[in-house]
């Protein structure tokens, strides 16, 4: 999970974007898979 948080910020930093830590929630719904589970960087 923080793998995934952190790829999110270096997508947005080079974006010119910021995550606002203060009004940031993340929610994962998913099928209990190994493949869900796996944070897929692009």
């Amino acid at each position: 999970m923080e793998r995934c948080v952190i790829s999110i910020r270096q997508w947005m930093k080079t974006n010119m974007l910021k995550l606002n830590d203060d009004k940031t929630e993340i929610l994962i719904s998913a099928k209990p898979t190994p493949s869900s589970r796996k944070c897929k960087n692009r």
